[in-house]
C-alpha cells in the first residue's frame, strides 16, 4: 500500500516545474521558474482613482485620525493585534515615578535660590533694600 501512494507522490512530483537539487559539495540549489498569470483574471487599473485617493491621504492631517493625544488603548490593541493590558500604564510605575519626582524637587523648593540682592530678604520686607 505505502508504495504505491509512494509512486503516485513522486508521478504528480514530476510534473513540477519546479526543480531542486543537491551539488556534490552538499550545496542544495533550487529553480523556480516564474508562473503566468492568466489574463482572464487581471483587471485594468484606475490611474486618476489611485493619483486621487494619493492626494487625499497626503492633504489629510494625522490629528483627524486619532486625535491630538493619539490612539486609545482600543485603537493600539486593533493596530499591533496585542491585549489592552500592554496599553495601559502600571499603577506601581507610575507611583514611583512621582515619588521619584518629589524627591528630586524637594531640595529645590525648600532651599531657593540666592537671587544677586535679595540675600536675607523677607518676602514681608520693603523693595527699598534692593539695589537701584
Amino acid at each position: 500500500m505505502f508504495t504505491i501512494i509512494r509512486r503516485h507522490l513522486w508521478t504528480k512530483l514530476d510534473k513540477c516545474e519546479w526543480q531542486t537539487v543537491m551539488c556534490s559539495n552538499g550545496v542544495i540549489a533550487c529553480w523556480h521558474p516564474p508562473k503566468q498569470f492568466p489574463y482572464e483574471h487581471s483587471r485594468p487599473f484606475n490611474i486618476k482613482k489611485a493619483l486621487m485617493e494619493k492626494e487625499n491621504f497626503l492633504n489629510r492631517k494625522g490629528d483627524e485620525t486619532f486625535g491630538t493625544n493619539g490612539p486609545d488603548d482600543l485603537a493600539l490593541r486593533e493596530i499591533f493585534y496585542t491585549e489592552m493590558q500592554e496599553w495601559r500604564p502600571i499603577y506601581r510605575e507610575k507611583r514611583l515615578y512621582r515619588a521619584k519626582v518629589d524627591d528630586e524637587l524637594k531640595p529645590i523648593l525648600s532651599n531657593p535660590p540666592n537671587l544677586p540682592g535679595l540675600e536675607g530678604r523677607a518676602s514681608d520686607e520693603k523693595d527699598d533694600k534692593l539695589p537701584k
